[in-house]
């Protein structure tokens, strides 16, 4: 299960709180929202909480403050929750806050790595598809922002050819990017 916890934000949905430009502009993750197109059947708590990479505790509080499309299974003394991915797709793409999927915390991932190091310590799949994805040589061009204080001001829009790029991978390939980030893969030195 995906839980994020991301300094100074409570979910992926809640874009809203991050004051930077990376995001401007609002491009849904397609490739996020499409996903829930072609679930059946009914999702789960914990297949949502993992989906929307969000805390259950988010999830409920949506629920509880009814902006999240949900429907009670059960008895009325014991009402299980459950979702219908069809609702959620559409909740998603009519939602006022962004919806981005992984990207975010690859995307912020990718930003501490670049000022830390000038670049991640190792290329693991599919790091080198998204960065390919781009259209140029993306790490030459952080690392040369990093070491010239002068061209910061390319730097969003650096992260924000990142991000787009990440949204070309497929669901699979962003979770496994994020799983492979979250275990520490990504940490170790080469």
């Amino acid at each position: 299960m995906f839980e994020l916890r991301v300094s100074g934000y409570q979910s992926y949905a809640h874009l809203h709180v991050r004051k930077s430009a990376l995001f401007i502009g609002g491009n849904v993750n397609n490739n996020f929202v499409n996903y829930f197109d072609t679930l059946d059947g009914f999702l789960t708590v914990n297949q949502v909480c993992e989906i929307l990479g969000i805390h259950r505790d988010t999830l409920y509080r949506w629920v509880r403050d009814n902006e999240i499309p949900t429907i009670r299974v059960g008895t009325a003394a014991k009402p299980v929750l459950r979702f219908v991915p069809k609702d959620l797709a559409t909740w998603v793409r009519d939602l006022p806050r962004y919806f981005h999927g992984p990207t975010l915390f690859i995307t912020n991932w990718m930003e501490s790595q670049v000022r830390d190091h000038g670049r991640p310590r190792i290329l693991l799949d599919p790091l080198p598809k998204a960065l390919e994805m781009t259209g140029y040589d993306w790490l030459q061009a952080a690392q040369h922002i990093k070491n010239e204080p002068s061209l910061s001001s390319f730097t969003i829009p650096l992260f924000e050819d990142f991000s787009e790029a990440l949204k070309e991978l497929s669901l699979e390939e962003q979770h496994q990017l994020l799983s492979d980030i979250k275990s520490g893969k990504y940490d170790q030195a080469q």
